[in-house]
């Protein structure tokens, strides 16, 4: 479990994401992230959990969410991020959660162009 403080933004999404990366190179089967210390949640910030969310499946992993003020959670909920990563109301309850079965995605082969498919991509200046 990876516990936020503070601000999640320019200055400290990609140290977040580091942690969060570690954490499943581990090989934890579920990795939880609690929101509750968070202010504030910059687009950065909303890029390091899809980014982790998608290292998540690659790794065969569960990521959940915990909490959060409204002001991190109203533009998740907006942005229809909580349709994949649904919040929990506490800790307890993102363990306690059924470990889901993912296959691993398959990684494209080394230089395999690049197709659009649909999909969101995080922006280069996060």
């Amino acid at each position: 479990m990876v516990e936020a403080v503070g601000d999640v933004d320019l200055l400290t999404a990609a140290g977040l994401l580091d942690v969060l990366q570690r954490e499943l190179d581990q090989g934890v089967r579920v990795l939880v992230l609690d929101l509750d210390g968070v202010r504030f949640l910059a687009a950065c910030g909303i890029t390091t959990l899809l980014e982790t969310d998608r290292a998540a499946q690659r790794s065969g992993a569960d990521f959940r969410l915990v909490g959060g003020c409204r002001l991190v959670r109203r533009p998740l909920e907006l942005l229809g991020i909580t349709a994949g990563m649904p919040l929990h109301r506490d800790v307890a309850s993102a363990l306690a959660e059924p470990v889901r079965t993912r296959r691993r995605k398959p990684q494209p082969a080394a230089g395999s162009p690049s197709r659009w498919s649909g999909t969101w991509r995080p922006s280069p200046w996060c």
